[in-house]
């Protein structure tokens, strides 16, 4: 019926407005890549939006209506509990072993590895995959222009901080997607976002939604970040009414000049320096520790940082661009030791850190240092004889650097703090647990 196909929501379809002269060289692409397509009516200055259906006039309206549409007042209110994630933690449980709280954490699905996924398919199409899955912090593709040019593209959700804290955990989701466009060595330019949230007729769930878009919007126009699209989907809940953990998906793109010059987050040498760049605070409400280790999903999430992340940000890029980095990865879900570890797997590389050397106002206990996932951080590997180099640059740009350790030949994994050695583990045993999760998880 007309109805239907006014109405349908069928996926996988674009609208195009296309001048007439310009029709055959886009009816021409199309046809090239096998792409059905119709030719369903033109523009003319009437003012009006005629439809017809098999010769039939069905739909006679003002554009004009259509075009400022009336606004639908909902009802918004927040619910009881997203009162755990605006209440600061007073006391976060004392911990038994951080060697069992890293092994948590390490081994939680949304951490570990995702190699079961990527190698379903083949992400080697086209020949332009510059930076593969599981090697740095965005994908990296090589414009088919005969350059060196390139894109990075990369997404970022966490549905726990969104249900704690909808505008900040809707902020953190872009500040993610940000830094991990820029740790590749990509300036990001545009961002596009999904946002899930149940039923709007319900003033609680219309609030998360709500709070959402305020969010994304106010981090957007600090980075000065244009979002170019997006999607919403609502009513997304369960038979008894209660709605999903409401979630904005982020996936944002990077503009790289040089390829060539990309950064992976694997360590590159056995002699280098570890280098943590960004100031940590005890923010562990909301963390994935928080929640593998203790069981709680409550707490004040990290709060977003936008002048630092541009900050942070430009240095970072300068410092890629001057050669002085051999890998970069931003810390974010699990915070600074998650990361570092991370590093080493990829890059089949030992390292021996000293937490204590971690800038962290007001970190009293070692499980914040650890696992805080405050924002505006990375990890780079830095070689010795560039670090004097790198930390005069950091000066330059005002940003905060703690020297924290340096890879090694051994494989090994060795946390002290201080003079006393926390934990050691051997690289290969964290790299099963990394690696094997997933797949357990989903046999």
């Amino acid at each position: 019926t007309p109805l239907e196909l006014l109405v349908s929501e069928s996926q996988e379809r674009m609208l195009l407005a296309v001048d007439p002269d310009n029709l055959p060289k886009v009816v021409e692409v199309l046809e090239n890549y096998d792409v059905m397509f119709s030719l369903i009516g033109r523009f003319n200055e009437s003012g009006r939006i005629r439809v017809y259906f098999k010769g039939r006039l069905v739909a006679d309206v003002p554009a004009k209506e259509l075009a400022r549409p009336r606004a639908i007042r909902r009802s918004s209110k927040p619910p009881t509990e997203a009162l755990k994630g605006f209440t600061p933690i007073v006391d976060v449980p004392q911990i038994e072993s951080i060697e069992k709280a890293i092994i948590a954490v390490l081994s939680s699905p949304n951490i570990a590895s995702k190699k079961w996924i990527y190698e379903q398919y083949d992400y080697e199409v086209g020949a332009r995959t510059v930076i593969k899955p599981g090697w740095g912090d965005a994908a990296v593709l090589r414009l088919l222009d005969g350059s060196r040019r390139g894109l990075a593209i990369k997404g970022d959700a966490n549905p726990r901080y969104t249900f704690l804290d909808p505008f900040n955990g809707s902020a953190n989701s872009v500040a993610e997607c940000f830094r991990n466009l820029v740790a590749v060595g990509s300036k990001p330019i545009a961002i596009v976002d999904e946002l899930n949230a149940g039923n709007p007729e319900k003033p609680e769930h219309f609030w998360y939604f709500e709070e959402m878009l305020k969010g994304i919007a106010w981090i957007t126009e600090e980075l000065a970040l244009p979002i170019v699209g997006g999607k919403v989907s609502f009513y997304n809940e369960d038979m008894y009414g209660k709605q999903i953990k409401p979630t904005s998906t982020i996936v944002g793109v990077g503009r790289i000049d040089d390829v060539t010059a990309t950064k992976t987050f694997d360590f590159k040498s056995s002699d280098s320096v570890i280098v943590v760049v960004g100031i940590s605070y005890p923010e562990v409400g909301g963390t994935e520790y928080l929640y593998r280790v203790h069981g709680l999903e409550i707490g004040e999430i990290p709060r977003p940082r936008p002048v630092l992340e541009i900050r942070n940000a430009e240095f970072i890029l300068a410092a890629i661009k001057r050669s002085l980095v051999n890998a970069v990865h931003d810390i974010g879900l699990g915070g600074l030791i998650t990361t570092v570890i991370e590093m080493a797997i990829a890059g089949s590389t030992g390292f021996n850190i000293d937490v204590s050397k971690v800038l962290c106002r007001g970190c009293y206990r070692l499980d914040e240092i650890l696992f805080s996932e405050t924002q505006a951080r990375y990890v780079v590997e830095v070689d010795r004889d560039k670090l004097e180099t790198f930390l005069s640059l950091a000066n330059e740009y005002n940003v905060y650097t703690s020297v924290v350790g340096y890879t090694s030949d051994k494989p090994t994994c060795i946390i002290r703090n201080g003079d006393k050695e926390v934990s050691i583990f051997e690289l290969d045993f964290l790299k099963n647990i990394y690696e094997e999760t997933l797949d357990k998880e989903l046999e």
